[in-house]
């Protein structure tokens, strides 16, 4: 993104949850899914399962800020319409 748009995302707020603990060697799942794409935020899902028991779950705000100056910027209108394709 830095070299396509000038931009980078930082994490802006997170809401975790642990529901169980993994052991080591286990093997886990993760998924990632897109919830809400505004003008300069996308909002992600993530939850880490093992043999279909969540373990844990996450929201995640990622703001886009530009990569000179740190200000936030909108996404551009191709980004922002890919990660709309994910919601």
């Amino acid at each position: 993104m830095v070299q396509d748009f000038g931009i980078i995302l930082v994490v802006r707020k997170v809401a975790l949850h642990y529901h169980y603990p993994a052991r080591l060697d286990d093997e886990v799942e993760v998924s990632v899914d897109a919830l809400d794409v505004k003008q300069a935020q996308v909002t992600i899902a993530q939850s880490v399962r093992s043999n279909g028991l969540i373990l844990a779950d996450a929201s995640v705000n990622l703001a886009s800020i530009n990569v000179g100056n740190f200000v936030p910027v909108r996404f551009p209108k191709s980004l922002r319409e890919t990660l709309q394709h994910y919601v």
